[in-house]
C-alpha cells in the first residue's frame, strides 16, 4: 500500500495515504513500464546561467535606474532557483510493500521564467480545451502581428494590449458574419481563444497575438435544442486584406482616442520620463541582437531547399497593410484531435526553449533562432541581456493570458452541435479537414 510524506521549509514529515478508505486510489496510476527520474534543473545552461548572474544583475538595476525591478520579478526569479530543488522542499512516495522511497521535488508553479512549469501549464492549457471547451469542428488560428512601433507600447500598457486583442477577435467575426451572408445564413454566432504572446524566435520581443477559431458559424432557432455547425469557404486574398485594413483603421483609432497616439505631429514631445528598470528591460528586448553562424543540432541544411526561394506575401495566406500582418493558412480538421491539441500548444508556448539554448566551450551563451536570419543561426547573448529578456516577460501585461470569448463554452453542450455545409440540409454531413 503507496503512501506520501510531505516535506517544504523545513516543516515536518505529514503522512498522506494516496489510497482512500475503501480501497480506491486517490492518486494517477502510474505507468509501470516507467520509472519517475527528477528533471535536474540545476543541471540546465539557464539555471546555471541565473544562479551566477543574478545577484550583479539586480545590483545593476538598483544602481542604474531610481526605479529598481518589481518584487514581484524579483520574487519570481529566486523562487526559479528553488524550484525542483529537492533542498527546497520534496514529497516523499514510500510503497509500504517493498518499502522503496521515491522524493519529488515541489515546483515553484510561477508564469514567467521557470521553463518547467511553463510546459506543465502549457500541456495542462492544451488538454484542457481539447477535452472540455473545443467542439469538434475544424478549426482555423488567426495570428496578428503589429508594427515594430507599437510593440513596447502593447508590452508596457495592459489597456491597449487587451484593446487590440479584443478588435482583432470582433474583426474575425465581423469578416465570418460576411461570409456566413454570402451563403445565406443570418443570425450566426462563432467563439474564439485568444492568446496574447510576447516573445519572437530570438527570445526577442514581439507582440503578437494567436487566436484559434472555429472554421465556421453556429446557428440555432430559438426553440431549437442543439445548435448547428456550418462551414465556411476558406478565407481568401481579398478577405484578409479587407480584415487587416479594418484591423489597422480601428487600432490606431483606439489608440488616438486614449491618448496612445498624437494627433499632432507638429505638437512639441512631452519631456520623458525616467525610465525604470522594467522599461529598460523591455526597450533592450526589441532587436534581434549580436547573430553568428553555429553547427546546428537539427543537421545540416540541405543545399537544394536552402536554394528554395521563399514564397512571397501574395502566395500565402495573409493580409499586409502598414505593418500589421494576418495570417490565416493553418487549419485542423475536425477528425484530427491530436493536431488539434498539437495546435493549442503552440499557442500557449513558453518564451524559451530549454533545448535551443546552450553554453559554449569559451563561455558565451547561444540561443538556436527558430528562423535562421540568412546565414546566421544563433544569438549571442550576454547575461544580462538573458535576465533582461525574462524581466519583460514579468510585466504583469498577461496577468491573464488566456481569453475565452463567446460561444466557447464547456464541452458538455458539445453533443448538441451539429456540422454542416452551407447549402446542406443533411444533419450528417461532416466538414472535412480543409
Amino acid at each position: 500500500m503507496p503512501e506520501i510524506w510531505c516535506r517544504s521549509g523545513g516543516t515536518r514529515l505529514a503522512d498522506c495515504s494516496l489510497v482512500g478508505p475503501h480501497g480506491t486510489r486517490q492518486g494517477p496510476t502510474p505507468v509501470a513500464s516507467k520509472r519517475y527520474q527528477r528533471h535536474e534543473p540545476e543541471a540546465t545552461p539557464l539555471y546555471k546561467i541565473v544562479a551566477e548572474h543574478l545577484e550583479s544583475f539586480l545590483a545593476e538595476a538598483r544602481e542604474t535606474h531610481e526605479r529598481a525591478l518589481p518584487q514581484y520579478v524579483e520574487r519570481e526569479l529566486r523562487e526559479y532557483l528553488k524550484c525542483g530543488i529537492l533542498a527546497h522542499g520534496f514529497l516523499r512516495a514510500r510503497c509500504r510493500s517493498c518499502g522503496k522511497d521515491v522524493l519529488v521535488a515541489l515546483s515553484c508553479k510561477k508564469r514567467g521564467v521557470c521553463p518547467s512549469c511553463n510546459a506543465r501549464r502549457m500541456g495542462g492549457t492544451a488538454a484542457h480545451l481539447t477535452d472540455e471547451v473545443m467542439p469538434e469542428v475544424p478549426l482555423r488560428q488567426w495570428v496578428l502581428s503589429v508594427p515594430f512601433e507599437l510593440r513596447l507600447l502593447l508590452a508596457r500598457d495592459p489597456r491597449a494590449l487587451t484593446a487590440v486583442g479584443r478588435i482583432f477577435v470582433q474583426e474575425i467575426f465581423r469578416s465570418q458574419r460576411e461570409r456566413a451572408g454570402l451563403s445565406g445564413l443570418r443570425s450566426t454566432a462563432s467563439g474564439a481563444v485568444c492568446f496574447p504572446q510576447r516573445f519572437g524566435g530570438s527570445m526577442n520581443l514581439n507582440v503578437h497575438f494567436h487566436v484559434v477559431v472555429p472554421d465556421g458559424v453556429f446557428t440555432a432557432a430559438k426553440s431549437a435544442a442543439r445548435a448547428d455547425f456550418w462551414r465556411l469557404a476558406t478565407p481568401d486574398r481579398m478577405d484578409l486584406e479587407t480584415l487587416t485594413v479594418n484591423v489597422e483603421m480601428r487600432v490606431v483609432g483606439w489608440l488616438r482616442r486614449h491618448g496612445f497616439l498624437d494627433n499632432d505631429p507638429d505638437e512639441p514631445p512631452t519631456e520623458p520620463v525616467a525610465r525604470s528598470a522594467l522599461d529598460a528591460c523591455l526597450e533592450g528586448s526589441l532587436g534581434l541582437g549580436e547573430l553568428t553562424i553555429l553547427p546546428s543540432r537539427r543537421g545540416p541544411i540541405d543545399d537544394v531547399h536552402e536554394a528554395l526561394p521563399a514564397p512571397s506575401r501574395s502566395q500565402r495566406r495573409s493580409g499586409h497593410v502598414r505593418g500589421f500582418d494576418v495570417h490565416a493558412g493553418v487549419v485542423v480538421s475536425a477528425s484530427d484531435r491530436e493536431g488539434r491539441e498539437r495546435l493549442l500548444r503552440y499557442c500557449a508556448r513558453p518564451p524559451l526553449s530549454l533545448e535551443r539554448l546552450s553554453v559554449l566551450s569559451d563561455g558565451r551563451i547561444a540561443y538556436a533562432i527558430r528562423k535562421p536570419w540568412g546565414n546566421e543561426t544563433h544569438r549571442k547573448p550576454s547575461a544580462r541581456s538573458v535576465h533582461s529578456r525574462y524581466c519583460r516577460g514579468k510585466s504583469r501585461v498577461l496577468a491573464a493570458p488566456l481569453q475565452r470569448t463567446r460561444a466557447h463554452a464547456p464541452r458538455a453542450g458539445c453533443p448538441m452541435i451539429a456540422a454542416r455545409h452551407p447549402g446542406c440540409r443533411k444533419q450528417s454531413c461532416l466538414p472535412s479537414g480543409r
